[in-house]
């Protein structure tokens, strides 16, 4: 009996940094993983979700899925004291 095939949503890793290390998460499995710098969190995260992915039921992966929340693109205007990634402060 073969495994059962679920097509997945698009994945995203979200890295912040804790203290030494970089903190990599996976929003929509909710899977986590770290690193000394943010290539090797994302490299750490990428074999964690799929080692995850590989031993997970079809059913768990549905579950994971439902509990999380729904990661989309956040399109806003520029505001104008914003310029190519540097914000102006005021006084």
């Amino acid at each position: 009996m073969g495994r059962e095939s679920i097509a997945l949503p698009q994945l995203s890793a979200v890295i912040t940094r804790e203290g030494k290390w970089h903190v990599s998460t996976c929003p929509e499995l909710g899977i986590a993983s770290q690193g000394g710098s943010r290539d090797e969190a994302l490299v750490m995260l990428q074999e964690a979700v799929k080692l995850w992915l590989t031993h997970a039921s079809a059913m768990e992966i549905r579950r994971h899925l439902r509990r999380r929340g729904q990661v989309k693109p956040l399109v806003i205007e520029t505001p104008p004291a914003v310029s190519r990634g540097k914000a102006t402060a005021y006084a």
